[in-house]
């Protein structure tokens, strides 16, 4: 007996399941907040967000809006600090986008602090959708 050679099939996955690259090539909306020392000058202030934009722009993000909340109070000292500047930027994009984002982020030492965060839209209700019909 012989064995037939094993030839790699073409496995499609059930309708309604998406593959891992499918799933991880999904576009969502997400906001980044940026908190930077008020010692940094505004030359360096715009590099710091123009390193973060180009890196989601490079990692297939789209820019929405960039929203500067100015000056606040910490709640609590942060590297000697009582005060920051805060800004949030919206843009959407995938896993990668995020991942990278928060990698350059990490290692940016005018970057306080950051957080990413999902833009949650909110579900219709039962009502509203009962309205419609």
């Amino acid at each position: 007996m012989t064995r037939a050679s094993a030839k790699p099939q073409d496995v499609s996955l059930a309708e309604g399941y998406k593959s891992q690259d499918q799933r991880r090539a999904k576009v969502r909306d997400y906001e980044v907040m940026l908190i930077t020392p008020t010692s940094l000058d505004k030359e360096h202030e715009d590099e710091v967000f123009k390193k973060a934009e180009e890196t989601i722009e490079k990692n297939g993000g789209k820019i929405e809006k960039t929203s500067p909340m100015g000056k606040r109070k910490l709640a609590y000292p942060i590297a000697d600090q009582t005060e920051a500047i805060y800004t949030v930027v919206y843009f959407s994009g995938n896993n990668k986008t995020i991942s990278e984002l928060n990698r350059v982020l990490k290692i940016t030492g005018e970057v306080i602090r950051h957080g990413i965060f999902k833009v949650v839209k909110p579900k219709k209700s039962k009502f509203e959708k009962l309205e419609k019909k």
